[in-house]
């Protein structure tokens, strides 16, 4: 996916995202596991640019997350680790989820990611809640009433897969409002 050229000039830029940012899912997504010296793997180059990409945010108000982020995901393309190309989907679905005119943009890597994800773990996992209910935010801000709903039914039909659909279980329940809320 290419970046604007640099002769257009920027969209405004929300100081805040219509999402939490994603370093917050990778916990629970990630498969990277420790060696057996209990040592982190050293970080790809594609996850160093991501890195640098979601600081980015923090440190220059995202002024180089696109195109840090846009290099990591090339980085992680080349590659071919599904892993790093989940992760840097995130990246730029977070990026673009910025700016009103490219949530379009931000819920394709955002489902992109999530196809990914699928193939790590499976399309009943628990871990794919987070991205989900992600992916229903962006949907119900381009208007996408149905396409939402469908999202929080899929984290419903999770829930219950993971026999989680409990009345003491005050995610599952708050899904239910969301999902109620949406059917009137």
């Amino acid at each position: 996916m290419s970046s604007p050229s640099s002769s257009t000039a920027a969209a405004p830029i929300r100081k805040k995202s219509i999402l939490a940012p994603p370093i917050r899912l990778l916990e629970s997504l990630s498969t990277i596991n420790q060696d057996d010296h209990g040592n982190t793997p050293r970080p790809s180059k594609s996850m160093l640019l991501f890195i640098s990409g979601m600081q980015s945010f923090t440190k220059d108000g995202g002024k180089t997350a696109e195109e840090k982020l846009t290099k990591a995901n090339d980085e992680a393309v080349k590659s071919a680790d599904t892993e790093e190309m989940a992760v840097t989907a995130l990246g730029l679905g977070y990026c673009y989820s910025f700016e009103s005119e490219k949530l379009e943009r931000s819920l394709e890597h955002y489902q992109h990611s999530l196809s990914l994800w699928k193939k790590l773990h499976s399309a009943q996992s628990i871990k794919l809640i987070g991205l989900l209910g992600d992916i229903s935010v962006i949907q119900l801000q381009l208007n996408q009433k149905q396409p939402a709903l469908n999202t929080l039914l899929e984290c419903q039909n999770i829930y219950k897969h993971a026999n989680q659909d409990k009345s003491t279980n005050q995610e599952y329940q708050s899904l239910q409002d969301a999902i109620k809320k949406l059917q009137q």
